[in-house]
């Protein structure tokens, strides 16, 4: 799904610095099994201990329960046996790979763990279709009609048409480089409107959408594009990988998200944090951590599970080893995210004045101790800094707890601002949101 706009200077808050190009679609990252800084480990990764807060070796693994969002449904369509469709335009030197890489990855154990709790069930990966015609490049250029016209049974290279099979099929296609294509919903004439695999921050590597988004006799049927793009540092391979299969399992699980959503919000509670994730989708909340399973040999991107996160475990699945961490910091307010639009769970700080609140650290195994930092997503974007955040100690472990106390630097009544917990342990970051709001 294409990233909200961010917030707006005037009411303090903007979306969070995605260290890749920001996406609905996979924004590739490194390719490792976890969200890194890049940076060789230090002591002060592997944990000090000096910090005064050791752990009683007997305490229980998750010491806290975790304060994680839940991805729920609307209601609507969820793929029960998806058949995956990739379609290839004239001169693609990707098509026996990406072909590959789809068969590989809808047979792993990955994909049945991070799709099979939300319903989707065996899923089969059709032969490509070699598309005679190139994508029509430019604005006026509406990609659920133009495949639907190509899926009207004038054409056998398209494979079968009947209404069942479209009704199970997602299109998975590869415009060519340099092919102008604009993100769902996005005015042509806007000269900030999204694109596939532009140049600007807040152009997509690829997204997942749906034909007919009006009722009529047509059947809907979901797609998906992946761009011919990488942001530096990443193989184009990896790159569109992993953009394929964070929009593969979106489309599986929230298929028709314009006339029958599924998986597409966040609970109340933690709606605010799609406004840094970049989304509310299964892909979306783990942009950017990637791992190359021995089963299926090509980077995939890691899915959010709600199971894994209310046990307490990683739920960006699959997990990585040895061992989850993370911090879940008291929100004991209720307040009102005009931007989520929904009553969240936030801090209430009184006006001209500052609090101090509890960090609580958990991991589901035995861990080094890990730092803490606190982020102002404004300021790490580019913008004025909003919140000063400091810590009583910025280290340890599961168990212990940390107080941060969070100064507003903006005294508006009613005003809200984010802020990030970034936990660091040998060069792994994990990442929690927090909201506060002015009284």
């Amino acid at each position: 799904m294409p990233r909200p706009p961010c917030r707006t200077a005037s009411v303090l808050v903007v979306l969070a610095s995605l260290a890749m190009m920001p996406a609905c679609g996979s924004g590739a990252g490194q390719n490792s099994p976890a969200e890194t800084d890049g940076s060789p480990a230090t002591d002060e990764d592997a944990g000090a201990s000096d910090a005064g807060t050791s752990t009683p070796e007997a305490a229980a693994y998750p010491a806290t329960a975790p304060s994680l969002p839940v991805i729920e449904s609307a209601g609507g369509t969820v793929l029960a046996t998806p058949r995956i469709v990739p379609v290839f335009f004239p001169g693609e030197t990707q098509a026996a790979m990406l072909t590959g890489a789809i068969g590989k990855y809808v047979a792993s154990a990955e994909w049945r763990d991070a799709t099979g709790p939300y319903g989707v069930g065996a899923t089969v990966a059709a032969d490509p279709v070699a598309s005679a015609d190139a994508l029509p490049d430019g604005a006026t250029v509406d990609v659920g009609v133009w495949l639907a016209s190509h899926l009207d049974g004038s054409d056998p290279a398209w494979g079968p048409t009947d209404r069942a099979t479209l009704a199970s099929s997602i299109y998975v296609l590869y415009p060519a480089a340099g092919t102008t294509v604009f993100a769902p919903g996005r005015d042509p004439s806007d000269p900030a409107a999204a694109t596939l695999c532009g140049t600007r921050p807040w152009d997509l590597p690829g997204w997942h959408s749906q034909t007919t988004p009006a009722p009529g006799p047509a059947p809907a049927i979901a797609f998906a594009l992946v761009g011919a793009c990488a942001p530096a540092g990443v193989s184009l391979a990896d790159a569109m990988t992993s953009t394929t299969t964070h929009e593969l399992a979106e489309a599986a699980t929230d298929p028709l998200l314009i006339t029958s959503s599924a998986y597409s919000s966040l609970d109340e509670a933690h709606a605010f944090w799609s406004e840094l994730t970049g989304g509310s989708e299964i892909g979306d909340l783990c942009e950017q951590k990637l791992v190359t399973p021995a089963d299926v040999g090509y980077a995939v991107q890691r899915i959010w599970s709600n199971a894994a996160a209310s046990a307490g475990h990683d739920p960006c699945v699959p997990a990585v080893a040895p061992a989850y961490f993370d911090v879940a910091a008291d929100a004991p307010d209720s307040l009102f995210d005009p931007y989520a639009n929904a009553e969240v769970r936030g801090v209430a700080i009184p006006q001209g004045q500052s609090r101090t609140i509890d960090v609580h650290l958990l991991s589901d195994g035995p861990t080094d101790a890990w730092t803490v930092s606190a982020v102002d997503p404004n300021q790490a974007q580019g913008g004025a800094e909003l919140l000063k955040m400091t810590f009583d100690h910025d280290t340890g472990s599961n168990g212990d707890v940390l107080h941060l106390t969070i100064q507003p630097l903006f005294h508006a009544p009613g005003e809200t601002a984010l802020y990030e917990l970034d936990s660091k342990l040998h060069g792994v970051i994990q990442r929690w949101y927090g909201e506060i709001v002015v009284r």
